[in-house]
């Protein structure tokens, strides 16, 4: 029923709601301090950090020149040198 008035444009202030035997109770299911959130920040952080580097480090596994494969071609091809030529007229 709510839910209606709210459609139909009724604004929430304009609404009360009653009824019998309501009950609301509000506990504290504990503190957080600084150090909680300094240290969930951490955390988090290490996890994405160390994500991110391991999908680099596969990236660069795949790029040509770089890392192990990289260094293999290099090592068969040989690093390449620039030879110039002099024309004379």
């Amino acid at each position: 029923m709510i839910r209606r008035l709210l459609d139909r444009g009724v604004p929430r202030d304009h609404i009360s709601v009653m009824g019998r035997n309501f009950q609301s109770e509000t506990r504290i299911a504990g503190l957080i301090s600084k150090k909680d959130v300094i240290l969930g920040g951490l955390r988090t952080g290490a996890v994405f950090g160390s994500f991110l580097s391991l999908l680099t480090g596969v990236g660069v596994l795949f790029i040509p020149f770089v890392g192990p494969r990289g260094l293999l071609v290099q090592c068969y091809w040989g690093l390449p040198v620039v030879r110039s030529q002099v024309v004379q007229v």
